[in-house]
C-alpha cells in the first residue's frame, strides 16, 4: 500500500523531481546530464518502489514495520488520531 502511494507520488510529482535535479546540480553540468541523472533516479526509484510492492519479504518491507508487526504507517496514523495528539 504505502509502496503504491510512494509510487504515484513519484508519477505525479516528475516535473517537479527534474527541476530540483537541474536545480541542485553545479551551474556547469550541461543540462542533457542533468537529465540522464533525473532519468537514472526515477527509473531506479519506480523499480525500487515496484519490487516493494511485488515481493512481501523485500528488505524495506520488512524496515516499515514495527517489531510488533504494525506496519508504520498504521502507528503514525494511530499517533496523528490519538487524543493526546489533539491537544
Amino acid at each position: 500500500m504505502a509502496a503504491r502511494f510512494a509510487a504515484e507520488a513519484v508519477l505525479d510529482n516528475r516535473e517537479l523531481i527534474r527541476e530540483r535535479v537541474r536545480a541542485e546540480s553545479p551551474w556547469w553540468v550541461p543540462g542533457v546530464v542533468d537529465d540522464e541523472i533525473y532519468r537514472r533516479i526515477i527509473d531506479a526509484v519506480e523499480r525500487l518502489l515496484r519490487d516493494m510492492g511485488t515481493d512481501p519479504t523485500h528488505p524495506l518491507r520488512a524496515r516499515s514495520t514495527t517489531p510488533s508487526g504494525t506496519s508504520s504507517s498504521a502507528c503514525s496514523t494511530r499517533r496523528r488520531s490519538s487524543p493526546e495528539r489533539r491537544r
